[in-house]
């Protein structure tokens, strides 16, 4: 239905708008898009380091990710894109019990391009294996391969929203034009959190993983299996992602106190906030 329109996303003010196709031009930079009709999944080239890979725009989701040998293949040429090893933060956006987050890799891409429309400091994660390195070297990359269905064609990734909410972005979809006004610059610090991978099961959260960075644990004391219970202030059980997240947040070197519950019994810790 929303294809007969302008659909604008106005993130600061938290608002939509749909419009008629009759009203004036929107504001801002124009990036033609491609559209799978009978799914409404939207695809642009993004650029990164003179080469054009085909993404989805995803304003369902919390951040951008990347297939895994795309993001490890930019590592190669780029090692100090790199900032961690494991989902932490919006990266971990999905808290599904896979390998994905829990063996992907954190990087930030110094700039991206969206047709004129230059993107700084894009964090995103290059997934892991849906089960395992080996089963997709056997059978191919399942989740990409099977989500990726819904485009208009093959992509790599998608951007998602910690890029998208630093703009205003209208969808004008008979015109296949998307408009992005720049509201704000990225955050560098998006991600700055305790380094654990989290896994929401039953209103309960569980530790997926210990994030890596420089080939170090980030967190003490906590051991993957463990069930959050609470931090700081914060009742783990039945809290909101969001809530979880900025429980654990800050500034880095924030101290928080964690508990958790391992074979029976709690054991608390005190954890500090990495910058990633």
């Amino acid at each position: 239905m929303l294809q007969q329109f302008q659909v604008t996303l106005d993130y600061a003010a938290k608002q939509m708008t749909i419009a008629r196709p009759c009203t004036p031009r929107p504001t801002g930079v124009a990036v033609p898009f491609r559209i799978k009709e009978d799914t409404g999944f939207i695809t642009v080239d993004a650029i990164v380091g003179g080469q054009a890979y085909p993404v989805v725009l995803d304003a369902g989701g919390g951040y951008t990710w990347f297939r895994g040998d795309v993001a490890a293949a930019w590592l190669r040429k780029h090692p100090d894109w790199h900032r961690a090893d494991g989902a932490v933060g919006q990266s971990n956006n999905a808290m599904t019990d896979y390998t994905l987050e829990k063996q992907g890799t954190v990087l930030r891409i110094p700039e991206m391009t969206l047709a004129g429309l230059p993107l700084h400091d894009v964090g995103a994660l290059g997934t892991g294996p849906l089960l395992c390195r080996v089963c997709d070297r056997i059978v191919g990359n399942l989740f990409w391969d099977t989500w990726q269905k819904n485009a208009p064609e093959p992509v790599v990734g998608w951007i998602d929203g910690n890029v998208l909410r630093n703009f205003r972005v209208t969808f004008d979809y008979p015109s296949r034009t998307s408009y992005w006004l720049r509201q704000r610059e990225a955050d560098p610090h998006d991600l700055d959190e305790v380094g654990l991978t989290l896994v929401h099961r039953a209103d309960e959260y569980i530790v997926g993983g210990i994030v890596q960075k420089g080939g170090a644990a980030t967190v003490g004391g906590i051991e993957t299996g463990d069930k959050l219970v609470r931090v700081d202030g914060l009742a783990t059980h039945g809290a909101a992602p969001d809530a979880v997240r900025a429980a654990l947040g800050g500034p880095p070197g924030t101290q928080h106190q964690i508990m958790v519950e391992r074979a029976g019994r709690v054991v608390q810790v005190g954890a500090v906030v990495t910058g990633f």
